[in-house]
């Protein structure tokens, strides 16, 4: 499971026939919340191929309305061990809801505790 949360600002250009263009800026939050499944084949000893399906809840607030949506989200990746704790891993995630998330590009590293 995962999940995310952003606040940006957005400026949107309304133009009415005849008139000037009004710029009308927006304060918008978004959350989203997904269950994912996830497998990572292992290549080599270091290296892993990794795999996301799963099902998005999105809710997007903005200073002139409310919505929420649902839809598949799917990735592709890869794992990197640099010893037996640490990984970086890149993924590429795309998401069947059109929102401001959109398609999305994470690199990062990775710490396994050993319990």
């Amino acid at each position: 499971m995962d999940g995310s949360y952003e606040k940006t600002h957005v400026t949107v250009k309304e133009e009415a026939e005849g008139e000037e263009p009004e710029f009308l800026r927006e304060s918008i939050k978004y959350w989203t919340s997904s269950l994912d499944l996830a497998y990572t084949y292992e290549v080599t000893e270091e290296l892993g191929i990794l795999f996301k399906v799963g099902y998005e809840y999105e809710y997007e607030k903005s200073d002139s309305e409310k919505s929420h949506d649902t839809g598949f989200v799917y990735a592709a990746g890869f794992e990197y061990a640099i010893d037996p704790a640490w990984k970086i891993i890149g993924e590429y995630e795309k998401s069947t809801i059109n929102g401001p998330k959109g398609d999305m590009i994470t690199l990062g590293i990775m710490y396994n505790f050993d319990l």
